[in-house]
Protein backbone atom coordinates (compact mmCIF):
# COMPACT_ATOMS: atom_id res chain seq x y z
CA UNK A 1 0.00 0.00 0.00
CA UNK A 2 1.56 3.40 -1.19
CA UNK A 3 1.97 5.32 2.22
CA UNK A 4 1.57 8.76 1.40
CA UNK A 5 2.98 10.32 4.77
CA UNK A 6 6.22 8.90 4.00
CA UNK A 7 6.00 10.14 0.49
CA UNK A 8 5.44 13.95 2.00
CA UNK A 9 6.95 14.39 5.26
CA UNK A 10 9.40 14.68 6.98
CA UNK A 11 9.56 14.14 10.70
CA UNK A 12 11.54 13.83 14.01
CA UNK A 13 10.75 12.58 17.45
CA UNK A 14 12.24 12.92 20.53
CA UNK A 15 13.44 10.81 23.31
CA UNK A 16 10.08 10.40 24.86
CA UNK A 17 8.52 9.26 21.20
CA UNK A 18 6.88 13.53 20.77
CA UNK A 19 6.96 15.16 17.17
CA UNK A 20 9.53 17.51 17.47
CA UNK A 21 10.04 18.47 13.91
CA UNK A 22 7.52 18.29 10.92
CA UNK A 23 8.09 19.25 7.32
CA UNK A 24 6.40 18.76 3.84
CA UNK A 25 8.05 17.95 0.81
CA UNK A 26 6.94 18.06 -2.83
CA UNK A 27 7.85 18.60 -5.92
CA UNK A 28 7.12 21.97 -7.66
CA UNK A 29 4.26 20.37 -10.10
CA UNK A 30 2.22 19.15 -6.99
CA UNK A 31 -1.03 17.90 -7.52
CA UNK A 32 -3.51 15.80 -5.58
CA UNK A 33 -5.31 14.28 -8.79
CA UNK A 34 -1.95 13.17 -10.44
CA UNK A 35 0.62 12.72 -7.60
CA UNK A 36 -2.22 10.88 -5.09
CA UNK A 37 -5.41 9.35 -6.88
CA UNK A 38 -3.54 8.53 -9.98
CA UNK A 39 -0.49 7.18 -8.59
CA UNK A 40 -2.38 5.04 -6.20
CA UNK A 41 -4.40 3.82 -9.11
CA UNK A 42 -1.29 2.76 -11.14
CA UNK A 43 0.30 1.33 -8.20
CA UNK A 44 -2.41 -0.29 -6.32
CA UNK A 45 -5.14 -0.79 -8.66
CA UNK A 46 -7.96 -2.29 -7.05
CA UNK A 47 -7.62 -0.40 -3.28
CA UNK A 48 -10.86 0.55 -2.82
CA UNK A 49 -11.41 4.53 -3.00
CA UNK A 50 -15.30 5.26 -1.96
CA UNK A 51 -18.04 2.89 -0.82
CA UNK A 52 -21.24 5.04 -1.94
CA UNK A 53 -24.45 4.37 -0.41
CA UNK A 54 -27.93 5.74 -0.89
CA UNK A 55 -31.60 4.62 -0.28
CA UNK A 56 -32.72 5.79 -3.69
CA UNK A 57 -30.49 3.88 -6.09
CA UNK A 58 -28.06 0.95 -5.78
CA UNK A 59 -24.91 0.32 -3.38
CA UNK A 60 -21.83 1.18 -5.61
CA UNK A 61 -17.80 0.80 -4.45
CA UNK A 62 -15.03 2.16 -6.65
CA UNK A 63 -11.63 1.53 -6.76
CA UNK A 64 -8.84 4.22 -7.29
CA UNK A 65 -8.62 2.45 -10.80
CA UNK A 66 -12.27 3.42 -11.23
CA UNK A 67 -11.38 7.01 -9.72
CA UNK A 68 -8.60 7.38 -12.24
CA UNK A 69 -10.59 6.21 -15.17
CA UNK A 70 -13.54 8.42 -14.39
CA UNK A 71 -11.77 11.39 -13.72
CA UNK A 72 -9.78 11.30 -16.60
CA UNK A 73 -12.90 10.93 -18.36
CA UNK A 74 -14.89 13.92 -16.85
CA UNK A 75 -11.62 15.73 -17.23
CA UNK A 76 -11.99 15.30 -21.37
CA UNK A 77 -15.20 16.33 -21.15
CA UNK A 78 -14.85 19.25 -19.18
CA UNK A 79 -11.79 20.56 -21.46
CA UNK A 80 -13.68 19.81 -24.78
CA UNK A 81 -16.14 22.61 -23.18
CA UNK A 82 -12.84 25.23 -22.80
CA UNK A 83 -12.77 24.82 -19.05
CA UNK A 84 -8.82 24.92 -18.25
CA UNK A 85 -6.63 26.31 -15.79
CA UNK A 86 -7.76 29.14 -13.38
CA UNK A 87 -11.80 28.85 -14.54
CA UNK A 88 -13.73 29.05 -11.53
CA UNK A 89 -16.57 25.89 -11.86
CA UNK A 90 -19.11 25.50 -8.66
CA UNK A 91 -19.91 22.37 -7.91
CA UNK A 92 -23.46 21.56 -6.13
CA UNK A 93 -23.96 18.00 -6.06
CA UNK A 94 -24.68 16.99 -2.98
CA UNK A 95 -23.78 13.22 -1.86
CA UNK A 96 -23.54 12.45 -5.50
CA UNK A 97 -20.47 10.45 -6.25
CA UNK A 98 -20.16 11.82 -9.53
CA UNK A 99 -18.87 14.56 -7.19
CA UNK A 100 -15.36 12.91 -6.63
CA UNK A 101 -15.11 12.55 -10.16
CA UNK A 102 -15.73 15.96 -11.08
CA UNK A 103 -13.47 17.64 -8.00
CA UNK A 104 -10.66 15.43 -8.87
CA UNK A 105 -11.10 16.13 -12.52
CA UNK A 106 -11.09 20.21 -12.01
CA UNK A 107 -7.85 19.46 -10.00
CA UNK A 108 -6.37 17.87 -13.04
CA UNK A 109 -7.12 20.46 -15.53
CA UNK A 110 -5.77 22.98 -13.21
CA UNK A 111 -9.45 24.92 -12.85
CA UNK A 112 -10.73 26.02 -9.37
CA UNK A 113 -13.35 24.42 -7.48
CA UNK A 114 -16.12 25.71 -5.24
CA UNK A 115 -17.89 23.12 -4.06
CA UNK A 116 -21.69 24.57 -2.59
CA UNK A 117 -24.70 23.55 -0.51
CA UNK A 118 -27.80 22.40 -2.67
CA UNK A 119 -29.44 24.46 -0.09
CA UNK A 120 -28.94 28.00 -1.88
CA UNK A 121 -31.33 30.55 -2.95
CA UNK A 122 -31.47 32.53 -5.82
CA UNK A 123 -29.47 35.59 -4.18
CA UNK A 124 -26.84 33.25 -2.54
CA UNK A 125 -26.35 31.56 -6.13
CA UNK A 126 -26.12 35.22 -7.73
CA UNK A 127 -23.91 36.54 -5.37
CA UNK A 128 -21.15 33.58 -5.61
CA UNK A 129 -21.13 33.20 -9.48
CA UNK A 130 -20.69 37.06 -9.26
CA UNK A 131 -18.40 37.30 -7.13
CA UNK A 132 -16.31 34.58 -8.11
CA UNK A 133 -16.56 34.99 -11.52
CA UNK A 134 -17.81 31.23 -11.84
CA UNK A 135 -17.42 29.87 -15.68
CA UNK A 136 -19.76 26.63 -15.28
CA UNK A 137 -21.36 25.58 -12.62
CA UNK A 138 -22.55 21.93 -12.13
CA UNK A 139 -25.25 21.00 -10.50
CA UNK A 140 -27.53 18.15 -9.66
CA UNK A 141 -31.69 16.95 -10.48
CA UNK A 142 -32.90 17.05 -7.37
CA UNK A 143 -33.93 19.86 -4.83
CA UNK A 144 -33.97 23.19 -6.05
CA UNK A 145 -30.68 24.25 -6.34
CA UNK A 146 -31.01 24.47 -10.60
CA UNK A 147 -33.91 26.75 -10.12
CA UNK A 148 -31.77 28.97 -8.59
CA UNK A 149 -28.93 28.60 -11.12
CA UNK A 150 -31.97 29.15 -13.99
CA UNK A 151 -33.61 32.04 -12.02
CA UNK A 152 -30.29 34.04 -11.19
CA UNK A 153 -29.98 37.46 -13.20
CA UNK A 154 -27.69 37.75 -16.03
CA UNK A 155 -24.44 37.01 -15.28
CA UNK A 156 -21.91 37.27 -18.03
CA UNK A 157 -18.72 35.13 -16.23
CA UNK A 158 -21.24 32.24 -16.51
CA UNK A 159 -20.90 29.88 -19.96
CA UNK A 160 -22.10 26.93 -19.10
CA UNK A 161 -24.64 25.03 -16.97
CA UNK A 162 -24.07 21.42 -16.79
CA UNK A 163 -26.84 18.50 -15.62
CA UNK A 164 -26.20 15.75 -13.37
CA UNK A 165 -28.78 12.99 -13.33
CA UNK A 166 -31.23 13.48 -15.51
CA UNK A 167 -31.88 15.80 -18.80
CA UNK A 168 -32.67 19.73 -18.21
CA UNK A 169 -33.39 21.61 -21.15
CA UNK A 170 -30.85 24.81 -21.50
CA UNK A 171 -28.32 22.46 -19.54
CA UNK A 172 -25.72 19.98 -20.71
CA UNK A 173 -26.31 16.59 -19.99
CA UNK A 174 -23.32 15.79 -17.68
CA UNK A 175 -23.88 11.90 -17.85
CA UNK A 176 -24.30 11.75 -21.24
CA UNK A 177 -21.01 13.38 -22.16
CA UNK A 178 -18.61 11.91 -19.34
CA UNK A 179 -19.63 8.11 -20.84
CA UNK A 180 -18.71 9.46 -24.18
CA UNK A 181 -15.79 11.05 -23.39
CA UNK A 182 -12.27 9.44 -23.62
CA UNK A 183 -10.00 7.83 -21.34
CA UNK A 184 -6.88 8.83 -21.65
CA UNK A 185 -5.88 12.01 -20.05
CA UNK A 186 -2.49 14.08 -20.57
CA UNK A 187 -1.06 15.48 -17.36
CA UNK A 188 -1.49 19.11 -17.44
CA UNK A 189 0.89 21.74 -16.46
CA UNK A 190 0.15 22.90 -13.05
CA UNK A 191 1.99 24.27 -9.98
CA UNK A 192 1.68 23.14 -6.29
CA UNK A 193 1.32 26.95 -5.67
CA UNK A 194 -2.03 27.40 -7.71
CA UNK A 195 -5.37 27.74 -6.69
CA UNK A 196 -7.30 24.31 -6.19
CA UNK A 197 -10.29 25.17 -4.29
CA UNK A 198 -12.70 28.28 -3.55
CA UNK A 199 -14.77 28.02 -0.66
CA UNK A 200 -17.44 30.40 1.20
CA UNK A 201 -17.14 31.43 4.50
CA UNK A 202 -20.86 30.97 6.30
CA UNK A 203 -21.51 34.34 5.98
CA UNK A 204 -23.57 34.72 9.38
CA UNK A 205 -23.16 38.29 9.69
CA UNK A 206 -22.38 39.52 6.76
CA UNK A 207 -21.62 38.25 2.89
CA UNK A 208 -19.86 35.40 3.04
CA UNK A 209 -16.20 35.46 2.04
CA UNK A 210 -14.46 33.59 -0.45
CA UNK A 211 -11.47 31.73 1.09
CA UNK A 212 -8.91 30.25 -1.89
CA UNK A 213 -6.44 27.15 -1.05
CA UNK A 214 -3.62 25.93 -3.42
CA UNK A 215 -3.12 22.30 -4.47
CA UNK A 216 -0.43 22.04 -1.17
CA UNK A 217 -3.82 21.77 0.62
CA UNK A 218 -4.04 18.34 0.58
CA UNK A 219 -1.34 17.28 1.80
CA UNK A 220 -1.82 19.66 5.21
CA UNK A 221 -4.14 16.87 5.97
CA UNK A 222 -1.58 14.75 6.32
CA UNK A 223 -0.85 16.25 9.79
CA UNK A 224 -4.84 16.17 10.85
CA UNK A 225 -4.95 12.57 10.02
CA UNK A 226 -2.21 11.21 11.51
CA UNK A 227 -1.49 13.60 14.85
Amino acid sequence: MRNINERYTRETYDEDGLLKTYRLEYPENYNFGYDIVDDIAVNDPDRVAMYWDSVKAPARKFTFADMKRMSDKTANFLAGLGIGKGDRVMVILKVKYQFWFTIVALHKLGAIAIPATHMLMKHDVEYRVRSAGVKAVICMDQNEAHIAVDNAEDIPTLEYKIMCGAPREGWIDFDSNVEKASEVFERRDTKASEPMLMYFTSGTSANPKMVLHSHIYSLAHIMTAKH
